[in-house]
């Protein structure tokens, strides 16, 4: 994809620092905007700065870690966006100095709901749209160095940004 001007770009994440930068630098290349977030003043935030800017821009609180959620939030960025040209998978949570073996199996759930199973869901929804849509895209799954060596007390979070940096992988080979 070299045109990027009237795309549009879907942000999971979106309210975060990284999730903004990837917002605002679309942004300045003319597309419009989808951000989701399970944080809505950071969503809200970023969703202001982008319209001051003249973007087009949808919002919308989304909890990665339930397929309806993001389904909704899908439907929503056809509905109103007219289709997804670039998908960022950027959500992500750290449970952070917490041994594995002390790592609660709820914490355990969280990251990896959050971390592994909102890729999932995100590719799951919006490929089908974005394969079925004919033209050229981009998928940009954030998986953080973490996935590539641990350190104390990041297991859960090491774990998922692994299994991220493999699912990467295999979309790679299966999309070309």
């Amino acid at each position: 994809m070299q045109e990027f001007e009237g795309k549009v770009a879907v942000v999971m994440g979106g309210g975060g620092v990284l999730g903004s930068a990837l917002a605002q630098r679309f942004a300045r290349e003319g597309m419009a905007i989808a951000l989701a977030d399970a944080d809505a003043d950071a969503l809200a935030e970023v969703r202001e700065q982008l319209l001051e800017r003249g973007t087009n821009v949808l919002a919308l609180k989304t909890d990665i870690a339930s397929g309806e959620s993001v389904q909704v939030f899908a439907d929503r960025v056809v509905e109103e966006l007219g289709g997804v040209h670039v998908l960022c998978n950027n959500a992500g949570i750290n449970t952070r100095d917490v041994s594995i073996w002390t790592t609660t199996e709820r914490d355990w759930e969280w990251a990896l709901g959050a971390n592994l199973w909102g890729v999932i869901r995100s590719l799951r929804v919006f490929l089908p749209i974005m394969i079925g849509q004919g033209s050229d895209g981009h998928v940009v799954n954030t998986a953080s160095t973490a996935g590539l060596a641990g350190r104390p007390g990041t297991g859960s979070y090491v774990v998922t940004k692994s299994a991220v940096l493999a699912l990467t992988e295999v979309l790679w080979h299966e999309l070309k």
